[in-house]
Order: structure tokens, then sequence, then C-alpha cells
């Protein structure tokens, strides 16, 4: 277990175990080494001084719901503050015998603050950068009790905002719990509206869990800096891709920030990926389901060619489907007949 505490003027990095303890001093502001190895900072930090270009992608103008069992947000975190854009709380009333919603959005756990800093933490010189520093966030808390039709509801909710594009899920939904499928057919309404759903795929070695491994979700597994497959990721036929999920920095519930290891923090890599893209192509008919395509062809391939049990179509990147028309969009290095293919089929897709 590590644990990370970011001061001011330095990160002071505690390393526990059994035979040792050491604090590791770094400069801040950090990017943690998810967000440069999907791409995303390429995108908007092209002179690597950790601060988002003038005029670059980095998520303006996109809103990600991040829907979470007991989540919420952390609305005085400094990393976090200028990025929320709003949120609800939605549970079920035992007397009213319905599903209720208010404003008291604020986290009480700290999963979904973690999440949210993943993906838009804000670049303030201080603390860490998400890896689409400029994405708002709408935090949707969901009673900590795993009542489906209070998961309905707020993922349909979500789907009828015209401002949110981009749905994660950090969470696995015990599928005895929900006989009717009542989750599975708010994410095919979602996924129907045109928003990208997106969800841990499990951290138990095992076949991919409730919600991730419905088809109109796109289910995603970590993997650690070498690229390998988490120990503890699920894998199999409903996996769609990897990210980042080993040791990654999070802002943490308090203000604070800690490292953590897990699916729930991979599915928020992809929604950044997904929402740089958003920003770069806002004039043509793209939804999640364009998204998605892209993301397919531009993934870079980690295990057998084409897509694998272990890490599905491959690393999202983040990088390549932001040089369309034009550039290296399968990120070979190199400007060929295969970008144009990647291009044709994009175009044809958004029409």
């Amino acid at each position: 277990m590590r644990l990370q505490l970011i001061f001011p003027a330095v990160i002071v990095v505690f390393a526990m175990s059994a035979s040792c303890f050491r604090a590791i001093v770094v400069a801040t502001e950090t990017v943690d080494w998810g967000v440069e190895r999907i791409g995303a900072r390429s995108v908007w930090d092209k002179d690597w001084n950790k601060a988002v270009d003038y005029g670059a992608y980095a998520g303006n103008g996109i809103t990600v719901a991040v829907i979470d069992n007991d989540g919420g947000i952390d609305r005085n975190h400094t990393d976090l503050q200028g990025n929320i854009v709003g949120g609800k709380y939605v549970y079920y009333d035992f007397i009213r015998r319905e599903v209720r919603i208010s404003d008291d959005y604020n986290d009480t756990y700290g999963h979904s603050t973690k999440v949210a800093g993943v993906i838009a933490a804000v670049d303030n010189d201080d603390g860490i950068l998400g890896a689409s520093p400029r994405v708002g966030i709408y935090a949707i808390k969901l009673q900590k009790r795993a009542i489906p039709e209070v998961d309905e509801y707020a993922i349909r909710y979500a789907a009828d905002r015209s401002d949110i594009k981009i749905i994660v899920l950090p969470y696995v939904f015990p599928l005895d719990a929900d006989p009717s499928r009542l989750v599975e057919s708010a994410c095919n309404y979602a996924y129907d509206q045109g928003k990208l759903v997106v969800a841990g795929a499990g951290i138990n070695n095992r076949a991919v869990e409730y919600p991730a491994n419905v088809s109109s979700v796109v289910a995603v597994g970590a993997v650690d800096e070498d690229d390998e497959r988490w120990e503890s990721s699920n894998y199999g036929s409903e996996l769609d891709f990897v990210a980042p999920g080993v040791n990654i920095n999070l802002t943490n519930l308090g203000g604070g920030y800690v490292e953590e290891s897990g699916t729930s923090y991979s599915a928020p890599y992809l929604a950044a990926a997904a929402a740089l893209f958003f920003e770069a192509y806002p004039y043509i008919n793209v939804d999640g389901g364009v998204v998605w395509e892209i993301l397919n062809y531009t993934a870079y391939n980690l295990g057998a060619s084409g897509w694998d049990e272990q890490f599905g179509m491959g690393l999202v990147n983040a990088y390549s489907p932001c040089q369309l028309p034009l550039g290296d969009v399968n990120g070979d290095h190199i400007i060929d007949i295969s970008d144009a293919a990647i291009v044709g089929v994009f175009w044809v897709s958004s029409r």
C-alpha cells in the first residue's frame, strides 16, 4: 500500500510495507503516468510544461456524468472545483415507495471523487492534472444499497440531459439484484440517445461484470506501466479496451491525494479520451457510437492482432483520434493510406 500526500510545494510519497517506510519528494504539478500513456497530454500540452496549451483540445464544453454508488463529488476539493458543473443525489424513498432526486450530491465515501480527478483534475499549477483537464463533471450520487430502480433512474436522467456526452459507471452492480435488467435497459436507452456509456470491467480476475458486460456499454480493463494486464482486472469476451489502472494518482475526499489501483480508474481514462474527441469535432454528427468505433480503430494493440480476451481492442488512444481528418491517425508514426482508411470510416459513420 502506498499513501501519497500532496502539499503546496512538494508531493511526499510514503511507501509502507512490513519491512520499510520511505518518503519520496517530487515536484508539483504532477501528470500521472496514465495521462501520458494514453497520449492525452500530447493533445493539450505539446510543449510539455504541465499546462494546457492555448487553443488545445482539453475537454472544453464537454460534460461527463460520473454515476457512482454512494458517490457524488468533493465540491471543496481545489483540484476539482473549477470543473464541477452540477450533480444530483438519487435515492429510493421507502415510505413513499418511489425513486426521488435531490441536490445533495456531496461525496461521503470518496470513490467518485477519485474517478472525477482522473478525468478532470484542474490545470491550476497544483496537485495533479486530469486527462481532459477542462471537462465539466456532473456528479450523480446513488443510494448506497443496490436498488436497480435507482440506478436506472440516474442513468436515464443523465441520458436525457443534452449537455452530457459521456456517462461513467465506475462500479459493479450485483446481477442477481436486477432480475428485470433495469440497469441494462437504462444503458441501452442512453446509447440510443447518443451517449457513450463506459464502465470498469471489475477487479476479480474473472469474466467482465455487470453492467460493463452489457453490449451498449464500453467495458474497460486495467493495465500497469509495462502494458501488462493487472492481475485483478477482469477479462474475457465482453472486454472492449484496457487503460491505465495501477498505482494511479487520484484526488481524494477532504482535499488530499492518494494512489490506488482498479478498473474504476481505467474507465475514466477512456471517458477522458472520448471527451477530447467530442471537443475536436463539435460541428458534425458525432455520437457515442461513432466515438466508440473510432477508438476501436485507433487503440494501441497490446496482445494478439485485433481483439483478444486480455486487452480487448487494446490500450485506449487519446492522441490519434484528435488528429482527424489529417495526420498520423493510427499512431504508427507514418502518414499513409492506413490513416486515410480510418478517416473514411469516420466520415461515413458520422453522416
